[in-house]
């Protein structure tokens, strides 16, 4: 199944035109203005598609001809790593799917209760638990070198299994660590070194050609695939459809994210510790689209180890070209003002 994201090596999977281009540059000039952030603090990498939706649209195509069609995007410091926070559990999720259809692992109730929770709120909890299972290693005391060697080497399975699809977009990409809000101890403190050198870490360009891989159906199997975009499927949060206002953001077919079964595994994506449809955290992005849209999404607002607002995004829009978002910004985008800014000006530019 892996085979059906590689892309010919060192080729940028995107192509930008001279409009595209002028405007992605001044949608960053003024969204730091705007912000008085620096622009060297914000990523952004942006996909339009050019027809109202990419659901599945790689389902029966041969991988090859699939990644010969062009995409039109637009980079900021796209391909510069950076720390992804929760939005690491993307890359999780898309290795667990490979790892229960390669039978390397039996699904249980509890991989579906964390993975729902990975992805709806970026439990960092539920990250760990998966980092688990996916790797066969658990956290703890320091231990010697011989089985510490070893400990590391089956921690960097994730890595291996990215790298050796022969994606350039993920060749800097290092996701391989758990997610801390004080901090690692023990092995994983020593894992991460000295300078904290082997942290998780990502690009804009990786993160969108995941999404995009997934939203398609190219990443994997049509079955996993929508496993996939059901947990990445949002809605409105209570608090906003019982606003009057938000009357336009909610409608039946963004409603109610409930347990669904899909090809045997059953996924729960409503998220266990919260009330369902709380999607509370994803109402920044809410507020900046127009009615009827359907919006699929990861994001991770971090003031942990790192203040960090990582969104990652693809939306569908009656009427309008779908399109793929990546921004990570180093700042805590407490207000969603970031986004919204960002949302706002390619909704105003009709996607050009």
């Amino acid at each position: 199944m892996a085979q059906r994201l590689v892309l010919i090596k060192n080729m940028t999977f995107f192509e930008t035109d001279p409009q595209l281009q002028e405007f992605g540059d001044r949608l960053i000039r003024e969204t730091t203005a705007k912000l008085a952030l620096s622009s060297d603090r914000l990523a952004i990498t942006f996909l339009v598609h050019d027809r109202n939706s990419i659901l599945n649209s790689a389902h029966g195509e041969e991988a090859k001809s699939f990644w010969q069609q062009k995409i039109r995007g637009y980079r900021h410091r796209g391909i510069e790593i950076t720390y992804p926070a929760g939005l690491v559990n993307l890359f999780y999720m898309l290795a667990l799917q490979e790892w229960l259809a390669t039978g390397m692992i039996a699904n249980t109730t509890e991989i579906d209760r964390a993975l729902a929770d990975a992805i709806a709120n970026c439990s960092y909890d539920a990250s760990n638990y998966i980092v688990d299972i996916l790797s066969g290693t658990t956290s703890g005391p320091e231990i010697t070198n011989g089985p510490f060697a070893t400990w590391q080497y089956q921690r960097q399975i994730v890595n291996r299994y990215f790298h050796n699809l022969g994606v350039a977009a993920y060749k800097p990409i290092n996701v391989c660590q758990k997610l801390w809000r004080n901090g690692p101890y023990g092995r994983e403190r020593t894992f991460h070194g000295d300078t904290m050198a082997n942290r998780n870490m990502l690009t804009t360009d990786a993160t969108a050609h995941l999404l995009y891989s997934i939203m398609t159906g190219i990443a994997i199997s049509k079955e996993r695939a929508e496993v996939m975009q059901k947990l990445l499927k949002r809605s409105p949060s209570l608090e906003l459809i019982n606003q009057p206002e938000a009357d336009r953001f909610f409608s039946e077919s963004q409603a109610g994210n409930s347990n669904r079964s899909v090809g045997g595994l059953t996924q729960n994506i409503r998220a266990s510790n919260n009330e369902p449809d709380d999607h509370h955290h994803y109402d920044h992005i809410w507020a900046a689209l127009p009615a009827q849209s359907s919006l699929w999404a990861i994001v991770d607002h971090s003031k942990h180890s790192m203040e960090v607002s990582n969104y990652a995004m693809y939306v569908e829009i009656p009427d309008q070209p779908a399109f793929t978002l990546v921004a990570f910004c180093e700042s805590y985008d407490q207000d969603g003002q970031m986004i919204q800014t960002i949302c706002q000006q390619i909704l105003a530019k009709a996607l050009i």
